[in-house]
């Protein structure tokens, strides 16, 4: 499930000290709830990246015929089947956290210059020859 403690508590009507005494106490209880979470980050990973690669989806519906008066001639279903594009945000969300290394959102800027000193007598002979 993904919660966490605070929302664990909460949903099965605990104070957040109890539950982290029932974890300290029964360590089979917090592996389980660790395990869960692990689940849960698995899931949404995969599901992130189908986003990033695209992937086809069936969907099943089903449409009732009727005639003028209203009554159900027929059930008809229909099944339509459609590729849903990569998603160019969740792959540049997966690439910059996956690879910081390599995609990352902020650039390096290195000043190899001398920084400015109001009180050095150089940098003040620099300014007023501005």
């Amino acid at each position: 499930m993904g919660a966490d403690d605070t929302q664990i508590a909460k949903l099965i009507g605990i104070s957040e000290s109890t539950l982290e005494n029932a974890k300290q106490e029964k360590p089979g209880f917090a592996k389980a709830i660790k395990s869960g979470r692990i689940q849960a980050a698995a899931e949404v990973a995969a599901s992130l990246y189908r986003r990033c690669s695209g992937f086809q989806e069936t969907e099943v519906t089903t449409r009732e015929i009727k005639s003028p008066t209203g009554e159900i001639i027929s059930v008809e279903t229909v099944t339509i089947a459609r590729e849903v594009p990569p998603d160019t945000d969740a792959c540049v969300f997966w690439l910059t956290n996956r690879r910081p290394d390599l995609w990352r959102n902020t650039v390096e800027v290195e000043h190899t210059g001398k920084a400015y000193q109001p009180d050095d007598e150089e940098s003040k002979k620099e300014a007023a020859a501005c």
